[in-house]
């Protein structure tokens, strides 16, 4: 069972801030089968994206001596919502994981520090908003996609660790364009906490 809290700013126009739970079973020590579900913390608060700094819009203008002016500026959220891709809002999926390097570190004196290094991958189903039919304003949508990533759990005992993740999620969103479509890749940083269960084995 591991809570977590990410994070993507790759997008060119949104900043993304998710805040989700996995709950992983291990048959072996080194493979595992997780589901996870993660939803975008300020759309859930507000209704809202948050909107990149960096985000700017051009539209062309015609002036009043025939001429044409480019006016470049920060996107306001009625310019950008149903307009520009990248809306995510929450993110569920299933997905294997591999751990084929571990070991240990020393710390101080006795004490170690136990680590493991592992590949996932996996399908998710992807929450975004899209365009609606009207002109302008966005509607829910859901599109499958694909996990990639690699991560890194270091083991604090025998029940707590810390868990971090760089992951690659792809997939096709539709958007106002002439393609009607685009294929998106977020990259996403993870940080988390994980408890295992049981806390505790019994030697036989």
């Amino acid at each position: 069972f591991s809570p977590s809290i990410g994070a993507s700013f790759n997008d060119p126009f949104f900043w993304k801030f998710l805040a989700g739970v996995t709950i992983g079973y291990f048959p072996t020590e080194n493979i595992g089968v997780n589901l996870r579900l993660a939803v975008d913390a300020p759309t859930l608060a507000t209704g809202r994206m948050v909107i990149s700094p960096a985000a700017q819009i051009c539209p062309i203008t015609e002036t009043e001596t025939g001429g044409f002016l480019r006016d470049c500026h920060s996107p306001t959220w009625e310019q950008a919502d149903g307009i520009v891709a990248g809306q995510l809002t929450f993110l569920g999926g299933i997905d294997a994981q591999y751990a084929p390097i571990y070991g240990k570190v020393g710390l101080v004196a006795e004490t170690f520090l136990h680590f493991d290094l592992y590949a996932i991958g996996g399908v998710a189903a992807v929450g975004y908003k899209g365009p609606s039919e009207g002109v302008s304003g966005s509607v829910p949508m859901i599109t499958p996609g694909v996990n990639l990533g690699v991560g890194a759990r270091f083991v604090a005992s025998k029940w707590f660790a810390i868990r971090t993740e760089f992951r690659d999620l792809l997939y096709v969103e539709k958007t106002r364009t002439v393609a009607g479509s685009s294929l998106r890749s977020q990259f996403l940083f993870e940080l988390g906490f994980s408890l295992f269960f049981p806390t505790g084995f019994a030697r036989e």
